[in-house]
């Protein structure tokens, strides 16, 4: 890329840990150091520098957006070494290839987490070192995620990053010769995440759930 490094990432907001019980959070404390997930496509789980998180939640937020004091930050996300690029037209589209987004889903199976792509972004930097930052999707389903208000902890520890990455290294290869209802099923669960509306959540929960228990090997 002509000096040009890529990375793609995915910010944890603060706002997962605000509305936690004191006890919760300090018995139960969000990553704070790295975590290779997937190594050998660049994935890791890691600490966010201060300066870099700023800029990817200022280029990220809408433009016409007050600029009062920010009330949370990010101290952590995912992020991705020199990710493929989806075309020689759009060279900057954020994970082309689905691996933070299924890296996502997969977490709400080791841990329920209200983390979103509200922040998620690929981050070019240039020769001079200075960053261009190209949101990814920032509005839509993937920015809002929903939890019981009786769920304190909303976020991934430590241990539970290492164990999404023994479950990716185990799905990430074979993904593509799963049953489609399996596949179904679990982009169901990740839907459930984004849907805010209790009755609806409950009619995809039992979508996911049949295809779990269906016995048709043609499905």
């Amino acid at each position: 890329m002509g000096g040009r490094v890529a990375r793609d990432v995915l910010l944890v907001s603060t706002a997962t840990v605000q509305q936690a019980q004191r006890e919760v959070l300090l018995a139960q404390l969000p990553v704070n150091e790295p975590v290779p997930l997937l190594p050998a496509l660049g994935l890791r789980v890691d600490r966010v520098e201060h300066d870099l998180a700023q800029q990817v939640m200022d280029d990220c937020e809408p433009k016409g957006w007050s600029k009062a004091t920010r009330q949370w930050g990010c101290r952590w996300g995912f992020f991705r070494e020199n990710p493929p690029e989806k075309s020689r037209e759009q060279p900057n589209a954020w994970d082309p290839d689905g691996l933070i987004s299924s890296t996502l889903a997969l977490s709400r199976l080791i841990q329920p987490n209200t983390i979103t792509t509200q922040y998620a972004a690929r981050v070019i930097e240039l020769e001079g070192g200075e960053l261009e930052v190209h949101p990814g999707p920032v509005t839509g389903r993937s920015a809002d995620a929903w939890l019981h208000v009786s769920t304190q902890k909303r976020w991934l520890t430590k241990e539970d990053a290492e164990a999404l990455a023994t479950l990716l290294a185990t799905y990430w290869p074979i993904k593509a010769t799963w049953p489609g209802r399996i596949k179904r099923a679990l982009w169901n669960h990740e839907y459930t995440a984004q849907t805010h509306d209790f009755n609806v959540r409950l009619v995809i929960v039992a979508s996911a759930l049949e295809g779990l228990v269906s016995c048709n090997r043609n499905t």
